[in-house]
């Protein structure tokens, strides 16, 4: 509920309203320090982390925890190998291999991941065996050697629709998949996986794509969360007018600093339908 000022500017008392329609419950805005009577802040960012404050709303993170803003993380694996240690360059290093030494020296309890996604240092499981041990600290050590040779086991190689459960959504909603390892290997989530997701062009109806964690070149991106929680990338479609609306998903290249054996662009691409 509102507080008696926010009530009156509002014109409600209920925090799930909308008053000015754009897109951001009234109590979400007033706990972000947004201005729930005014559609001009839903595409500003006001903690200044480089998500839009609408979009932060749907990811379900806050737009304005000015002293804690998010982590940048990029589309692709720009994160999957990071160290977490700001700022995060989307490139394995000297850093990384350090933090993972220090990781298992403490079990985890000593090492700050909180500049990554998701910051529990899962985006350090090169091999994909669900934790960080031993065998990613050899990954490491070789890729920083320049003798890892052939893909590496943990890298992303299926992308997978766990939401809607469905060949097709009616009247927008969450639009979700979980990127896995290799089935030759062990079929394990992957973390810190950048998703991109955008309306293809041929649809007939319209929509509008909210929430993830950045923007690609128009498109919206998520980075899949923990492996307990199944690796998953999620976004929420609007649906703006009646019709099919194909939605796409992707993990593109990464890029030529980065991991050779991360599997190349255009690999991985699914769709969904959603209709009014």
């Amino acid at each position: 509920m509102l507080n008696g000022r926010y009530k009156e500017a509002y014109g409600t008392s209920d925090s799930d309203a909308d008053s000015d329609d754009d897109m951001m419950p009234d109590g979400y805005e007033y706990d972000n320090l947004l201005d729930g009577t005014s559609a001009g802040d839903k595409y500003s960012d006001f903690d200044g982390d480089g998500n839009p404050n609408v979009h932060e709303y749907f990811n379900g993170t806050l737009a304005g925890d000015t002293l804690n803003p998010d982590p940048y993380c990029g589309e692709g694996g720009y994160c999957f190998g990071e160290s977490g240690w700001l700022p995060t360059n989307g490139v394995i290093d000297g850093t990384d291999l350090t933090q993972v030494k220090n990781y298992l020296r403490s079990a985890g309890a000593a090492v700050d991941y909180t500049g990554v996604i998701p910051p529990n240092g899962d985006s350090a499981d090169l091999d994909g065996s669900s934790m960080v041990d031993g065998g990613d600290l050899t990954l490491y050590k070789l890729l920083l050697s320049g003798q890892c040779s052939g893909d590496l086991t943990g890298a992303a190689t299926q992308m997978n629709k766990t939401l809607p459960p469905g060949s097709s959504i009616t009247g927008g909603g969450t639009i979700e998949v979980e990127v896995l390892s290799s089935p030759a290997t062990n079929d394990n989530p992957r973390s810190g996986y950048g998703v991109i997701f955008w309306i293809h062009s041929s649809s007939t109806g319209a929509g509008t794509i909210y929430g993830g964690d950045g923007d690609t070149l128009g498109f919206r991106y998520d980075v899949t969360g923990d492996i307990l929680s199944g690796g998953k990338a999620r976004v929420y479609l609007h649906v703006l007018s009646g019709g099919t609306i194909q939605v796409n998903t992707r993990i593109p290249a990464e890029p030529a600093k980065f991991l050779p054996e991360v599997p190349p662009s255009g690999n991985y691409e699914m769709e969904f339908t959603a209709t009014q």
